[in-house]
């Protein structure tokens, strides 16, 4: 999941950013004596959140070795962090055989040393997936999930505050019956798969969070947000989204699969405001809540593009929608996290692809609390003041 609610900026060539991973592997590995706190805030939202309970924190990658200032910044701001793209199953996994934890040890090395705690993400999601993934059998799939989750979960064990075992259940394009995404690990085991791959990670890392993360359920659609012509459309499945989520949700828990929170993405786009409706978000989240389960706010970014080209004027649309939706949702005390991803407007993908010039017809993006050089913006104090209740 990258930088905007919209599926076609969210599938800009993750692998083009992998490509870097070996350039940064070399890197010495930052501690805490690189990570000097900054002025950035008088009350910070890692403070603020703490009062009420809540780990504030960031999305991260291997970035931090190659800005010692934006690795400060973490470790200034953030009680949590959660890997972006190298934990997941296409970053480690280079064949059935092979499996490459160098990255990813390094970030757990950098979140321990600044005493911060880390997310897993994620071990199971049917996008994104290798080629060579397409191709195995179904019992072979069986298998490699069992054996994906053992590797990653079981090296990790105990240093994990919580897994999205399941990344994005839930995709209404793929016609499968409860509106469940299709992929590999769908099509060799079915449904069963979230149940499996939930009951393996509780056996290989007992004491983590287990989460089921899942994206648009900010809003009440009324038709496919990738709709040419939208329309209130009474034939359209996608009203149903929260609906076949909340139906998967009361399976798990019926069958008793370990399952502790849901995961909110939260990548929030204002130029689908009509869609957003209080009452009905906030039901949707006591519902959560009366199943017993913690809510986790797991990639909050608020999408610029309707915002004018002013930076004063993007800055504050941007900052009014933060402050609202948070305000919002964490009226509801099952909130447990709030997560952004990624901290600064450099490090969304939008902006490494244009800097590298693999994209070019897209502006910058300024849509995170901190700007290229890292100083705060009002997205971050509308955050605190939305974490102090203000």
């Amino acid at each position: 999941m990258l930088a905007t609610i919209m599926r076609t900026t969210r599938t800009i060539d993750r692998r083009l950013v992998l490509a870097g991973i070996a350039a940064a592997v070399g890197a010495t590995c930052l501690g805490p004596a690189s990570v000097a706190r900054s002025a950035a805030s008088p009350e910070k939202a890692r403070d603020v959140a703490a009062r009420r309970g809540i780990l504030f924190g960031s999305a991260f990658d291997q970035h931090i070795y190659r800005s010692p200032s934006y690795a400060r910044l973490l470790g200034d701001e953030c009680a949590i962090l959660t890997p972006d793209y190298s934990l997941k199953f296409d970053a480690l996994r280079k064949s059935p055989d092979h499996i490459d934890f160098t990255v990813a040890d390094r970030l757990f090395d950098f979140a321990a040393s600044n005493k911060l705690h880390m997310r897993g993400h994620t071990l199971i999601w049917n996008d994104f997936m290798p080629d060579w993934s397409h191709r195995l059998s179904g019992h072979e799939m069986e298998r490699l999930l069992d054996r994906h989750i053992d590797d990653v979960a079981g090296r990790y064990a105990g240093r994990v505050h919580s897994w999205d075992v399941v990344n994005e259940p839930i995709w209404i394009e793929s016609w499968h019956e409860g509106g469940l995404r299709g992929g590999p690990w769908y099509n060799a085991m079915g449904p069963r798969y979230i149940s499996r791959a939930f009951r393996r990670t509780r056996q290989a890392d007992p004491n983590a969070k287990l989460v089921l993360n899942e994206s648009y359920l900010e809003h009440r659609w009324y038709d496919s947000p990738f709709a040419k012509n939208r329309s209130r459309k009474p034939d359209s499945p996608w009203p149903k989204f929260r609906g076949y989520f909340l139906d998967l949700v009361r399976r798990l828990l019926d069958e008793g699969v370990p399952l502790d929170a849901i995961g909110m993405e939260s990548h929030l786009s204002p130029k689908f405001r009509s869609e957003y409706d209080r009452d009905s978000l906030l039901e949707f989240m006591h519902t959560i809540k009366a199943m017993g389960l913690d809510i986790y706010i797991t990639e909050l970014d608020v999408d610029d593009s309707i915002f004018p080209d002013d930076f004063a004027k993007r800055d504050k649309g941007v900052a009014d929608y933060y402050h609202m939706y948070l305000k919002d949702v964490l009226s509801v005390d099952a909130v447990r996290t709030v997560i952004t991803w990624e901290l600064s407007d450099r490090y969304t993908s939008t902006a490494e692809n244009l800097l590298s010039g693999r994209i070019s017809d897209v502006r910058m993006p300024r849509i995170l609390p901190f700007d290229f050089d890292m100083n705060p913006k009002p997205a971050y104090r509308a955050i605190v003041a939305a974490l102090k209740g203000r």
